[in-house]
This record gives structure tokens, C-alpha cells and sequence, in this order.
């Protein structure tokens, strides 16, 4: 008699979808419970059936839709490294994933990419979106007519999709103010604080975070302003992005401390670099990438906070085709990713995490 995923979840006293996670050495299972689970299995003679589950979404053509800002290098580049290696893995079930970059940070063309995609057949979508209403509403109908939505990088609000994949940005502006107050202890900070659009739920969350906390560690903080560094709609403009740090801290010699919340982070750097401003600027970021790590090397940043940006690219899709596929829901509704502290002593590239085997 076959041994099936419900029958090891009932002796284990686990969920079909931990069952799942844990056989197929996915993550999000405590490793007592995993091995617990594998011994159950063997204990019952359970074999994963793969062909059959080749043969089975096979049969169904799936299409997997996915929307992001453009591909290049920094974060986005290790984004979509994570996309390409589920990509791959999945090609072997005869899973499409489709892709469509956006030129805007604008609900407009957002829409128009997912009116795209569905015109192509899509089965479930996962999305890096501004958070505004119309984007929020059509997330919302379309997990009402059963196409599950994973939302990447930065959550929407006034919605409920199958999944969020991405940082606690709270929690990130939190540790970066924490990070300072540890470097800044008694003295009085003059902070600068640069910024991408407020568009993105991401970008305006590190902001709140990081004032919350600085308030509630009492440091002695006089905030000098919030510069962004491109236009709501617009994606990020390298020159004019340089031309208005470089100005913003020409025209703040007293600044002590900058805190990049989102944008390119490089830049930032290049122009506290040319303003004679770095070793006596402490700069914190976000991300460890080919973009920051120069900066962390030369003293421009003083440290970057990781967002297992590979990850971000990589179980979206993974998400949906479990669910659709396998009929397996998320463990969680918010897939909370770890933030990771990296300065220039403990800065260097990693080759991209190995996607979990099936």
C-alpha cells in the first residue's frame, strides 16, 4: 500500500506541508522536527514519487508570472539569480515562468504588466508592487477568482495574499538605528537620511523603523533632512541621483551620519567619498552585493543590512508552484527573511545559496 504525506503528518503530529518541506529538504522545519518526520518516513517505507509529480504538473502546462523592477546589477542582479535557479529547477515539471520588468515605479505600468500576463495564461503571479490602492485592490480580485498572489520585497497593505517574501523593514530601520547608537553611545549625531520613492512600502517602513528606534534609545539626534534620490515614478537616475547627495552633503559639513534607506547605495557613497566626508561619516546601508561591497572595503560604508535578496527572487515562484501543484499552503502567510549585519571585516561575495533539491 502506497505511504502517503498525510499518513507521516499524522504520526509525527506535524502538517502535510511541513511533511512536505521536510522530505524534500526545503526550509522553515526545525531540525528536530525534520528528523523526526524522515524517521517516520523510513520507519513506513515512504519513496517520493518524482516522476509522478513530473508527469503530473506536466498535465497541466502551468504558467508562473513575475514582476519586478529591471535586472541589474546591485540587489535586483541576486533577485533575479534566485529567479533563474527556480526557473531551471522547475523546467523539469514543464512550469513557464514568465517575467516582466517595469520601467516605473508607478501603479499604471504595474498594471498593465499584469493585464499582460494574464492575457498570457498565467496561473499565479508574484509581484514587487508600489503600494497604491488600484495595485491593492487587483491583488485582492485576483485572489478572489483563485489566482494566488506572492507578494516580493515590499508588502501592500490593505491586502491578503497567499504569501509575503521579504524583510520585516520595521525591524530593519530598528537594527540600523541600533547599529548607530552603538557606534554613535553618548555623542551628538547629526543625521542625513537618503532615500529612494515613497511609493515603495519597503523604502518609507526603514525610514519609520529606524526614527522609532532612535527615539527610543534616547540617542542625541538632530535630523537634518530626508533627501530622495529620484522621483516618485522614476526609477533610480545614477548621475542626477550623485548630483543631489553630493550637493545635499556639500551644503552639511556638520552631517555625521548618513543613513541610505533605499536607492543606490554606491552613489551615496561615491559622494561622501568625493566630499572628503569619508572616516568621519558613519554610513549604513542596506545589502551586500557587487555595488556595496567596494564601499564597506574603502570606508565609505560603514555597514550594510542583508536581505537574502536570492531568496527574494527564489521562493515566490517556489510558493506557488506548491501550492498549485502540490496543493501546499505556506507555513506562514509572511515569509519574515533574516537580516544580517555585514561591515568591512566580515564582507565578502557569496556564491548564491544552492536551491533547495526536490
Amino acid at each position: 500500500m502506497k505511504v502517503t504525506l498525510k499518513q507521516i503528518a499524522d504520526i509525527a503530529g506535524v502538517s502535510r506541508g511541513t511533511v512536505d518541506r521536510a522530505i524534500h529538504n526545503r526550509e522553515g522545519v526545525n531540525p528536530q522536527v525534520r528528523e523526526r518526520i524522515l524517521t517516520v518516513a523510513r520507519s513506513l517505507g515512504y519513496t517520493p514519487n518524482i516522476a509522478g509529480k513530473q508527469l503530473s504538473a506536466r498535465k497541466l502546462q502551468l504558467k508562473l508570472g513575475m514582476i519586478l523592477p529591471p535586472r541589474k546589477q546591485g540587489f535586483w542582479e541576486d533577485v533575479y539569480q534566485g529567479l533563474d535557479a527556480v526557473r531551471e529547477e522547475l523546467s523539469d515539471y514543464g512550469v513557464t515562468v514568465l517575467c516582466r520588468p517595469y520601467e516605473k515605479y508607478s501603479a499604471a505600468s504595474q498594471l498593465a504588466l499584469m493585464d499582460q500576463l494574464l492575457d498570457e495564461g498565467i496561473s499565479g503571479l508574484a509581484i514587487a508592487a508600489v503600494n497604491d490602492p488600484a495595485i491593492q485592490r487587483q491583488v485582492n480580485s485576483l485572489m478572489e477568482s483563485g489566482i494566488p498572489v506572492v507578494v516580493v520585497n515590499s508588502e501592500l497593505e490593505h491586502v491578503t495574499p497567499l504569501c509575503y517574501v521579504g524583510a520585516d523593514y520595521l525591524f530593519s530601520g530598528r537594527t540600523a538605528a541600533g547599529i548607530l547608537g552603538l557606534i554613535a553611545r553618548q555623542a551628538h549625531v547629526e543625521l542625513l537620511i537618503f532615500t529612494g520613492t515613497n511609493m515603495m512600502l519597503s523604502h518609507t517602513n526603514r525610514i519609520t523603523g529606524f526614527l522609532q528606534e532612535l527615539t527610543n534609545l534616547r540617542i542625541d539626534c538632530h535630523l537634518i533632512d530626508i533627501c530622495k534620490l529620484f522621483d516618485s515614478a522614476e526609477m533610480s537616475d545614477e548621475r542626477l541621483a550623485y548630483q543631489a547627495a553630493a550637493a545635499r552633503l556639500a551644503q552639511h559639513p556638520e552631517v555625521t551620519a548618513v543613513f541610505t534607506a533605499a536607492g543606490p547605495v554606491q552613489i551615496v557613497a561615491r559622494a561622501i567619498r568625493d566630499t572628503g566626508m569619508r572616516g568621519r561619516v558613519t554610513h549604513l546601508s542596506f545589502d551586500l552585493n557587487t555595488e556595496t561591497l567596494p564601499g564597506l572595503q574603502d570606508g565609505s560604508i560603514t555597514a550594510v543590512i542583508g536581505q537574502e535578496s536570492f531568496k527574494q527572487g527564489y521562493q515566490p515562484i517556489r510558493i506557488l508552484f506548491d501550492y498549485l501543484v502540490n496543493g501546499i499552503e505556506p507555513q506562514d502567510r509572511r515569509m519574515i527573511l533574516q537580516n544580517e549585519i555585514f561591515i568591512q571585516q566580515n564582507a565578502s561575495l557569496r556564491s548564491p545559496p544552492a536551491h533547495e533539491p526536490q
